[in-house]
């Protein structure tokens, strides 16, 4: 961002105000190219408008130092409120997904065995994750981050059980005793029980109120 311009604007709050802002914004959208006095670049504006709708957020947490003594530790962020429209959007499919994948492994965790149909993961998650990471805080974009690296990692060890029961010509549902079975169903049970102990109750209420 221009230096110069940013300073112009914010010692002049009576002449750019926020109507003018967001003014000059759909002239620029609607190709309006007439000249005017208020030569700024939409760079400016776009930024200027969204850091209006920034709230300063503060946390205090307790840490125990290495000499047995409690520090609190003030962490201080800046998270955008209002979400752009197409930010709502990737947060209704980002939430949509979450729960469709939470649900189904609940189901799985009352089924014994492995079931080896893939979660569903969106291919563009990663684009998703950066539209909406901006307006989540630190401990919300981890946990979303985390939650499906780990997705990921579960999808991985289901090809790699099918891999196994196809090259052993293991038929799923037959009674055997096989250390290599045992092996992936404890590993399977163990990445449903990592995602499902993961507290997402943050991040879901936080994603609700972005897509609305």
């Amino acid at each position: 961002m221009c230096p110069i311009h940013h300073d112009v604007i914010d010692s002049d709050e009576e002449s750019y105000t926020v109507e003018k802002l967001i003014e000059l914004k759909k002239k620029h959208e609607e190709g309006n190219n007439e000249s005017n006095d208020y030569d700024v670049g939409m760079e400016i504006v776009n930024q200027l408008l969204i850091n209006m709708n920034i709230k300063t957020k503060i946390e205090i947490k307790n840490e125990y130092q290495n000499n047995g003594q409690l520090a609190n530790i003030i962490v201080n962020y800046l998270v955008p409120d209002i979400p752009i429209k197409s930010t709502k959007v990737s947060c209704r499919m980002l939430l949509n997904n979450l729960e469709i994948n939470i649900n189904e492994l609940k189901g799985r965790n009352q089924v014994r065995g492995i079931i080896m149909a893939p979660l569903y993961i969106p291919l563009n998650w990663e684009k998703l994750y950066e539209d909406v990471s901006d307006y989540l805080n630190i401990d919300d974009s981890a946990t979303l981050l985390t939650f499906y690296q780990n997705i990921t990692s579960f999808n991985d060890l289901l090809k790699s059980a099918e891999n196994y029961f196809r090259e052993r010509k293991i038929k799923m549902g037959m009674p055997m005793i096989d250390y290599g079975v045992n092996k992936l169903t404890r590993a399977y049970e163990g990445h449903i029980e990592l995602i499902l102990n993961s507290n997402l109750d943050s991040l879901i209420e936080r994603l609700k109120v972005l897509a609305e």
